[in-house]
């Protein structure tokens, strides 16, 4: 679940970047990533419409929980040869105020929902944006679907940046980043192909 609501503040944050260096907003403004009024309204926004269930066992709380893990998250970057060791953490929200009530996606709230970047996060982002079609994560609707596409949105990003126009992927490497076990045996592979190649073919 973290790609799926973790993915439309980035996609905004892009949009309001490119709005402050247009001069149609402020820096404080840019910062702000409204998320409206109801969790119905943020669930059509990420791509769960008609999905979304309250009480206890539905799903209304893990997202909510979800948004909060995100919020409080930190994104770790490191590097090291054996002798030298670099890293550095960044935060990416600097405030949240979240009026979702899990127990049911259609209540309104007088106050809206929003988050905050801290202007570093902001500042990678707009260095650096890789705009992710939130159309196109709705048509998708399956989590491996979602990370395959924006995956390989971030590889295409790296190809134009470096002028290359293509780039061959080896099984190895797909699986460093989408393998959720070692793959010991050639039925492990198999399965981990069959399971890639799904919503390739799909």
């Amino acid at each position: 679940m973290s790609t799926i609501c973790g993915q439309p503040h980035i996609t905004r944050a892009v949009a309001n970047a490119r709005r402050l260096k247009e001069g149609k907003s402020t820096h404080e403004e840019a910062l702000r990533i409204p998320l409206d009024h109801s969790m119905s309204h943020f669930l059509q926004a990420i791509g769960v419409t008609g999905r979304g269930t309250g009480g206890a066992t539905g799903n209304l709380r893990n997202i909510r929980e979800q948004l909060l893990r995100i919020a409080g998250s930190f994104i770790t970057v490191q590097s090291g040869d054996g002798v030298h060791a670099r890293g550095r953490n960044t935060q990416s929200l600097e405030d949240w105020n979240l009026w979702f009530d899990p127990r049911d996606p259609n209540p309104g709230s007088f106050m809206e929902s929003e988050l905050v970047l801290t202007p570093q996060f902001f500042k990678h982002i707009a260095e650096a944006p890789i705009p992710i079609d939130l159309n196109v994560l709705r048509e998708l609707n399956k989590p491996r679907a979602m990370d395959l596409y924006l995956w390989l949105t971030v590889k295409q990003y790296w190809l134009a940046k470096n002028n290359r126009d293509a780039y061959t992927f080896t099984w190895d490497l797909i699986a460093a980043n989408f393998a959720t076990k070692i793959l010991r045996t050639g039925q492990d592979w198999a399965h981990f192909r069959a399971e890639i190649k799904k919503p390739l073919l799909n």
